[in-house]
């Protein structure tokens, strides 16, 4: 497979050095590690609709017009911030 490269700033490009280190992999391993931990929403659209069928295949199962909106909604979201905040302790 041909490399590509990608341009990024050096504050950006010094923490993937650290990550892939600490991962020991490279920083194309790393990046490759973190593209296939992530879906995209054709993907997740495709498991959706593969769901949505075997649902129906198995159980009979269709689902209403307010649930497929609801199913779309979420499809379609924003991606959240992985970042977790923790809860200040008493």
């Amino acid at each position: 497979m041909a490399s590509k490269m990608i341009k990024v700033d050096e504050q950006t490009h010094a923490r993937l050095i650290e990550l892939a280190a600490e991962n020991g992999t490279t920083i194309g391993g790393y990046v490759a590690k973190l593209v296939t931990a992530q879906r995209t929403r054709a993907e997740w659209a495709d498991i959706a609709q593969q769901t949505s069928d075997y649902l129906h295949e198995q159980f009979g199962f269709v689902a209403t017009a307010d649930e497929q909106a609801t199913a779309e909604a979420w499809l379609t979201r924003a991606p959240r911030s992985r970042s977790r905040r923790r809860r200040a302790t008493s």
